[in-house]
């Protein structure tokens, strides 16, 4: 299900936790739809239902967007990995020695826009590392 809009009953919302506040951008609605599945609670969807952000602010693309959104998304999957007991060491040294890899070679070929996102996935495996330790 699609976090960013939907209905539910409220006690039930409560029950299971509602969002898990460590996720920020991505990755809340998958794990909370986990959660709902877990307490055998069914997810409905109507493909007829439409729903507007009145600004948009959330489709602006640029650099400073860019790199909140890669970095998140990297930590939102990497969290939700630890949450249900899938986090893997080596998974976190592919990614980040890849990221490394990816970033180099695109600081050589001077791929701005691609070193930004190489950057900030980085940085998203290390607000892991972060979370991880302090947790």
């Amino acid at each position: 299900m699609i976090g960013a809009s939907f209905l539910c009953d409220k006690k039930k919302f409560i029950e299971i936790g509602m969002f898990d506040e460590d996720f920020f951008f991505y990755w809340e609605d998958v794990e909370l739809s986990n959660r709902i599945q877990n307490f055998k609670y069914k997810i409905y969807q109507n493909n007829k239902s439409r729903a507007f952000h009145q600004n948009s602010n959330s489709s602006i693309r640029d650099f400073k967007t860019d790199f909140i959104r890669y970095e998140n998304f990297i930590f939102g999957e990497l969290l939700y990995d630890h949450k249900n007991s899938r986090t893997r060491l080596v998974k976190i040294l592919r990614k980040f020695t890849k990221g490394f890899l990816i970033l180099f070679f695109n600081l050589i070929f001077f791929r701005f826009k691609s070193v930004n996102k190489s950057f900030a996935e980085i940085m998203g495996i290390i607000k892991f590392v972060k979370f991880f330790i302090k947790n």
